[in-house]
């Protein structure tokens, strides 16, 4: 993720939310390299869509490449992904978007320090 212009408000989405300026669909990751199928975010994002009933579990591909492949932010990206990846199901829901996202008051200071960085960095990963 990446240009990962994230709804600030909502930086959730690193638990696994699409961002805003990344294409959704087949053109999403068509220069990126796919997942492993045992990539710990997707393996996460994928058993969270499913237990919530999130409609758009193919998401889960995209918000894991967008993390894996940031440009900045990488060490505070490391640690929120970390902390999300430990979070019960309790801690999760569906967005807006119908892909699994961390709530908002889980890994509260690991969320901070990205946002703090994606200021740094014009919103962009």
């Amino acid at each position: 993720m990446i240009l990962v212009a994230m709804s600030l408000a909502t930086l959730a989405w690193v638990g696994c939310k699409r961002t805003k300026g990344v294409p959704a669909g087949d053109d999403a990751g068509a220069a990126r390299i796919p997942l492993r199928a045992d990539d710990p975010c997707l393996v996460n994002c994928e058993l969270r869509a499913k237990e919530l009933g999130c409609r758009q579990p193919a998401g889960c591909q995209n918000a894991c490449i967008q993390l894996r492949d940031a440009k900045f932010c990488g060490a505070q990206l490391r640690d929120f992904t970390k902390c999300f990846l430990a979070q019960p199901k309790d801690q999760w829901q569906c967005d807006g978007d119908g892909i699994p996202a961390v709530k908002e008051d889980a890994c509260e200071a690991e969320r901070g320090n990205v946002m703090d960085c994606l200021h740094t960095h014009d919103g962009q990963l």
